[in-house]
């Protein structure tokens, strides 16, 4: 029996080029533009004393956080969404998805999330069927880009994703 080796092939935002083994290093949810994601690879990580998005650590958000609290800040993105979100959604009041109105109780924290660019910060809220859409959609992506996880070796970071999109099903 023969094994198959993934390669990840993408864009290296830091020597410009098409490369291997790139990893996610940083989303750029800007105020003007349309944001993006930032990819580097092997070498330029090493060179640049770059870390993956996904070994980076979560932000302490207090004691009385959730664990969907603790990690929705960063594992959930929001590339290049600001210039569409409405001023209830960049406050909370309304999900930056499908514009419902949530509240603390309702809602699922996105965390305070600092937008250089545009020089504001916005403190989202997300519908919990939008929040697990997006965390399902976020696991996905990372058991596709993470090395780790495409070995089967034990990840950090898998785990607070699967329980954020569990813990956000309807």
């Amino acid at each position: 029996m023969s094994t198959v080796e993934i390669r990840v092939v993408g864009w290296c935002a830091w020597h410009q080029d098409a490369a291997d083994d790139v990893r996610v290093i940083q989303v750029d949810e800007q105020g003007s533009g349309r944001g993006g994601v930032r990819y580097a690879c092997g070498p330029c990580r090493k060179r640049h004393k770059l870390v993956p998005l996904v070994e980076q650590e979560l932000p302490r958000r207090g004691p009385a956080a959730t664990a969907v609290e603790a990690c929705a800040g960063l594992l959930i993105l929001m590339p290049g969404m600001f210039p569409l979100m409405t001023a209830g959604q960049r406050e909370g009041r309304n999900c930056p998805w499908c514009n419902e109105p949530v509240d603390t109780e309702t809602g699922v924290d996105l965390g305070e999330r600092h937008l250089d660019r545009a020089q504001t910060v916005i403190h989202p809220r997300a519908c919990r069927p939008c929040a697990h859409r997006e965390a399902t959609s976020s696991f996905a992506h990372h058991c596709r880009m993470c090395e780790r996880c495409r070995q089967d070796e034990y990840c950090p970071d898998k785990m607070p994703l699967r329980r954020l999109a569990i813990e956000t099903r309807s």
